[in-house]
């Protein structure tokens, strides 16, 4: 008796510890469900000029499909970092299976806090061309601003000035952006 409950207690640790899977590495990306908008600080909103920015975290969803362990990436504007970490928890996805077996899956995501449309353009204009910045951030900016590019003109400005980068993924992004906009 003493042995089998011993066997299923290291059966379960060992399905319990293995590595989450990399959404877009060894999964597809998990599809989303559900998103929660996070709250806006009053203290960023009230800041002259208001304090706006983006962060970046690490999830690692459960079988589920809910968010078990949420990691705020890079510098960050710690002032977002809660708000970001508690619209996330709030997420749901669908569960990732592999062979018929629900697997935990970790993923990056972006949460942003921005008051217009017009300050988040002007924010992803300039983290496109910061070389400083977190390298998934500008990648972020560079797709965002590709989706919805309110100034075609000042986008090709940072498109090209990204393009001659010294990092080669915010580079080949650029350039390959460049050419979806026509040069």
């Amino acid at each position: 008796m003493t042995l089998v409950v011993l066997w299923a207690l290291v059966a379960m640790t060992t399905v319990d510890a293995a590595a989450p899977l990399i959404a877009g590495v060894n999964v597809l990306p998990p599809r989303k469900l559900k998103t929660v908008q996070a709250e806006f600080p009053d203290v960023a909103r009230r800041a002259v000029p208001p304090i706006e920015g983006l962060i970046l975290l690490q999830v690692t969803l459960n079988e589920m499909g809910h968010p078990a362990d949420i990691v705020v990436l890079g510098k960050g504007l710690p002032l977002f970092d809660s708000p970001a970490i508690e619209a996330v928890r709030r997420w749901e996805y669908e569960p990732t299976l592999v062979d018929g077996v629900p697997r935990r899956v970790t993923l990056k995501t972006v949460v942003e806090f921005f008051l217009s449309s017009k300050s988040r353009q002007r924010y992803l204009l300039q983290l496109v061309t910061s070389a400083t910045q977190d390298v998934g951030l500008r990648l972020y900016a560079i797709q965002s601003l590709l989706a919805n590019p309110m100034n075609e003109k000042d986008v090709r400005k940072a498109l090209e000035v990204a393009a001659t980068d010294t990092n080669e993924k915010v580079a080949n992004a650029a350039r390959q952006g460049l050419s979806r906009i026509g040069q």
